[in-house]
């Protein structure tokens, strides 16, 4: 069933782009992968990563869009610019596998030891990328240009997110059942973590309940940034009511985190003006580049952080310890092998000299990227989230509409918060790559005047 799942994305990709707009076909296509494909299925080709529902369907979309939008996706000139970041991670996946041509053993009585890289994995390490990340900033910034595309972005946030709340309450009542049901097996291994607050956390189709709460997070924001722009109705429905309604399955999804997202970013994407929030924005960027080199110098307050969190919540602030100690770890590790990492196999992990157990568990979606790809590595994976937000607060100052400023501000403070979430959170959906090509498509069209470019 799953594997069939994953076969389906071709007719339905052909089907949408011959039916829809590019934009909404790429919409589409994506987010029904992400929101209701299946975890840990995959097609394995040689010379290539595993095939799934992060990287599969962006293959299809590219293909249908070189050939149904083959006009946009040759004026958006692929593989120049920004997208020289991607060449630049493929590059470097065979500089990883020349750096790690030794096998690593550790444990004294009991060993356990990690194999070398073959070349097969420098061409792995370079293609998930160009798959993961690549493809789907490239359809992104060549397909979302104009206004009228970042309202349908956000439109379509905002009905993806309703559809999901109908899944969601039946799994606060019956825990997460949706993908054993569907496919046979469950998403996650630790059946623990869904239990929150007393009942349960919903996870329907996604890798973790906190990746479907940050989605959710998206589809609330995005309907507030749709308030303030000026829209009265999704659908036949009036914005205001539909904000609240997201605003409360938000809440009932139980990931502290994206709570405490929404509690900073609705007063700010309510009250303040668009220049605020792309300074904001800015902020956040910038403070996801930095982390690493903040981190590394014991700039980050984590002690400070820790008792913060007590005041909230016990167990929040023993899993933020939890990640801060293993950040420790793992950072430590990654000095040794600085620019191009460890590469896979499980060689940026820590074990133990004795009995050569794995010691540290990632968390931050930073910290693995570091320590299998080194520093390269991550400014190629951070720096097409972030690179964006720069731009797009550099050419916003062009908007002369207040209107589009608004939802133009409000899309940026949506891509900045999805990636300042990889600092704590792993990378459970690529589809921020979507949003932020889209953010530097809608940045490189604008113009001094109200229109961006092609309505």
């Amino acid at each position: 069933m799953a594997l069939l799942a994953l076969f389906s994305l071709i007719p339905l990709t052909a089907y949408v782009f011959w039916t829809k707009r590019p934009q909404m076909a790429v919409l589409i296509v994506a987010f029904f992968a992400a929101l209701f494909g299946p975890e840990g299925a995959f097609i394995k080709l040689p010379l290539v990563p595993p095939l799934d529902k992060l990287s599969l369907p962006y293959i299809f979309l590219f293909g249908f869009a070189m050939v149904k939008a083959r006009s946009r996706m040759k004026r958006a000139k692929p593989m120049r610019g920004i997208d020289l970041l991607i060449a630049m991670a493929f590059i470097a996946g065979f500089v990883t596998f020349s750096n790690n041509g030794d096998a690593l053993t550790y444990g004294s009585w009991k060993s356990v030891t990690l194999p070398a890289l073959a070349i097969n994995d420098g061409l792995q390490i370079g293609f998930h990328e160009l798959l993961v990340a690549g493809l789907p900033f490239m359809l992104g910034r060549a397909l979302f240009r104009s206004p009228r595309d970042l309202r349908d972005l956000l439109h379509f946030m905002v009905v993806a997110g309703l559809i999901q709340t109908a899944f969601i309450w039946v799994e606060l009542r019956l825990s997460p059942q949706f993908h054993t049901w569907v496919y046979g097996y469950g998403a996650h291994s630790d059946f623990l973590q869904t239990i929150r607050w007393g009942g349960y956390r919903p996870m329907v189709f996604t890798a973790h309940g906190l990746a479907l709460a940050l989605f959710m997070l998206v589809a609330f924001l995005s309907c507030l940034v749709l308030v303030k722009a000026g829209e009265t109705k999704i659908r036949k429905w009036r914005i205001g009511r539909v904000a609240l309604y997201l605003g409360i399955v938000l809440v009932l999804c139980k990931s502290t985190g994206a709570i405490l997202y929404a509690l900073i970013l609705v007063p700010l994407i309510m009250r303040a003006t668009p220049g605020r929030q792309m300074k904001v924005a800015t902020f956040l960027g910038v403070l996801v580049l930095a982390y690493p080199v903040l981190r590394a110098s014991d700039w980050v307050p984590t002690e400070g952080l820790v008792e913060q969190a007590k005041s909230i919540s016990p167990e929040r602030a023993q899993s933020l310890e939890f990640r801060f100690d293993n950040e420790e770890l793992l950072l430590e590790k990654a000095r040794e092998r600085i620019w191009f990492g460890w590469g896979g196999h499980g060689r940026r992990s820590v074990y133990d000299d004795e009995i050569g157990k794995e010691l540290a568990v990632a968390d931050g979606h930073w910290i693995i990227i570091l320590g299998g790809r080194g520093i390269i590595g991550f400014l190629e994976a951070f720096g097409l989230l972030v690179l964006p937000i720069l731009f797009a607060r550099r050419r916003f100052k062009k908007l002369t509409d207040e209107t589009e400023k608004k939802a133009f501000a409000g899309f940026t403070l949506i891509v900045a918060i999805c990636a300042f979430d990889l600092l704590p959170n792993g990378l459970f959906s690529n589809y921020i790559y979507l949003l932020a090509g889209a953010l530097m498509g809608m940045a490189q069209q604008t113009r001094s005047g109200t229109d961006w470019g092609t309505k």
